[in-house]
């Protein structure tokens, strides 16, 4: 276990936490955004999940249809075990790949998708009015990545426990050009499932 916070942002705590752990679901399962997911989604699109961690979230998405799913984590362990365990699902792919260097053409993907990832950029944060400027540095230069790898008008959905008042100024900071929504799902704790259109331009 994590014995604070920043331990979240160190590749070597992954590394260990994915040699013992099997799943582990952040915030949600599919199940809990489908109806504001797959609206979104065609079957044909070309999916991107960033940190896709040890979830089964990828896996449901294909079970619903979705079978052009690109999934990364820097974790060279929960990438090896995840391909491993779904290796039977055509289509499906698992590269061992930083977010902050996405080494695809550009225009690759129609959607990419993200829960919790974005969150591991804030852990060392004391303030959340006030967000230090290395933060926002590594939270533009992630954007930058998506937006290079999106075909344009394509989207970026991001499943979060972060309100929108904290992400959005950031997500507009960072891509001026896009439109960003949201909407709020949960009951007694509530999640923000963040919806980024990015310029046909």
């Amino acid at each position: 276990m994590a014995s604070d916070n920043s331990d979240f942002d160190k590749q070597d705590y992954w590394e260990e936490r994915y040699k013992v752990e099997d799943n582990f679901e952040w915030c949600c399962n599919l199940r809990n955004v489908s109806d504001m997911l797959t609206p979104r989604l065609e079957k044909g699109f070309r999916i991107l999940v960033l940190g896709c961690g040890n979830s089964a979230f990828s896996a449901d998405l294909y079970a619903m249809g979705y079978h052009n799913i690109t999934n990364i984590d820097y974790s060279s362990t929960v990438i090896e075990n995840m391909a491993n365990k779904y290796s039977e699902l055509s289509g499906m792919s698992w590269q061992t790949m930083d977010m902050f260097d996405l080494g695809f053409p550009e225009h690759s993907f129609d959607c990419v998708l993200e829960k919790c990832t974005f969150e591991v950029l804030f852990v060392k944060e004391k303030d959340p009015w006030n967000t230090s400027e290395e933060t926002v540095a590594r939270m533009n230069a992630v954007m930058q990545q998506i937006s290079k790898v999106l075909r344009p008008g394509g989207e970026l959905l991001s499943i979060s426990f972060t309100q929108p008042h904290f992400r959005l100024p950031l997500f507009r900071m960072c891509c001026p050009a896009w439109n960003f929504e949201y909407k709020t799902f949960g009951q007694l704790f509530h999640y923000f499932f963040y919806i980024g259109i990015s310029s046909t331009v």
